[in-house]
């Protein structure tokens, strides 16, 4: 149930992809995010947010916002298959991307990597936070963010210990479901969502998400 959770979260971006169009509002792009989630056999969802913009702060429910080329789009796509909720964060662009753009989001690909490498039983939480914030905060203006959370049955658990962050020393233990996403503000990019989903095995990690972790862009 978790694995096909986070397939339906892959196909929900499989959807902005496929129909993310100059003039189009952000509701409705949701929308269509939406059906074809449901279409799969979604049938709950988790926060379901949006941020798009020349430079996006941060994540919000959709608005009558219509996107324009040269946008930044943000996602969080969050279903629920049987009651077990998987999550996918992933960030695009509307048109072409500079080659300094793709710098800037490559530090959060370095960070994600870094994070997954060093996942595995018995590993404490705190050290998956430290690893990214190692290779964010010499970078980028640093805040406390969330670096990712645990996931699965009936909800998206955002309580104390569930949470990676830098004073979780829980253990991770075999059949744990996360989300690893090493969300940060930028001054220069903007706001970078890039979360993969992950469950832990006795030899690291699973990827339970098709989807790269690279900066996509869409073509207008």
């Amino acid at each position: 149930m978790i694995r096909k959770s986070a397939e339906i979260a892959d196909i929900g971006f499989d959807t902005v992809l496929e129909k993310a169009k100059v003039g189009m509002r952000e509701y409705e792009l949701m929308a269509e995010i939406e059906y074809s989630m449901r279409k799969e056999g979604m049938n709950d969802q988790g926060p379901f947010l949006l941020a798009s913009g020349p430079h996006t702060f941060k994540m919000y429910e959709a608005t009558d916002r219509r996107l324009k080329e040269g946008d930044i789009l943000n996602f969080e796509i969050t279903p629920s298959y049987q009651g077990y909720v998987m999550q996918i964060c992933r960030t695009a662009v509307m048109g072409d991307i500079s080659e300094e753009r793709r710098k800037e989001y490559d530090w959060a690909v370095k960070a994600i990597e870094k994070a997954e490498a060093a996942m595995k039983p018995g590993v404490e939480i705190t050290e998956i936070a430290q690893l990214q914030n190692e290779i964010l905060q010499p970078v980028v203006s640093f805040k406390r963010y969330r670096r990712g959370h645990l996931l699965g049955g009936h909800s998206m658990d955002l309580r104390k210990g569930s949470q990676i962050e830098l004073d979780n020393h829980i253990r991770m233990e075999k059949g744990m479901a996360f989300t690893v996403h090493p969300n940060q503000y930028n001054p220069k990019f903007g706001y970078m969502a890039i979360g993969c989903q992950v469950l832990i095995t006795d030899a690291g990690i699973e990827h339970l998400s098709r989807h790269s972790h690279e900066l996509f862009g869409i073509p207008v």
